[in-house]
């Protein structure tokens, strides 16, 4: 399969998650395993995962907007508690839009 094939398929996506602190590994791999189901779901191949804290003052923040200009993503997938008035910002000045994840994967 050609790269060209896979790009067509859908779209690529930078995933921006919301870990409570102190999560254990387990519980943050299923958090990025159902983030990039949904991100699938709507036709987005997540191309990474970046953990923030709900603080808009997150380096996490910056490395995902750095992410999604070099990748020319449309998408930031979302799950958890983000700072969503920083990541508009953000996504505004990439021109990307902004998807809301359910905290659980359906089924």
């Amino acid at each position: 399969m050609s790269a060209e094939t896979v790009r067509s398929s859908g779209s690529f996506a930078i995933g921006v998650l919301r870990v409570e602190p102190g999560s254990d590994e387990q519980v943050r791999r299923e958090a990025r395993l159902v983030l990039a189901l949904h991100a699938h779901a709507q036709g987005h191949f997540l191309l990474d995962v970046v953990e923030v804290s709900g603080a808009g003052s997150d380096p996490g923040y910056a490395t995902a907007e750095q992410l999604a200009a070099r990748a020319d993503a449309q998408a930031f997938v979302i799950s958890g508690d983000v700072d969503l008035s920083r990541l508009r910002m953000v996504a505004d000045r990439v021109r990307m839009t902004i998807k809301r994840v359910a905290s659980r994967w359906p089924g």
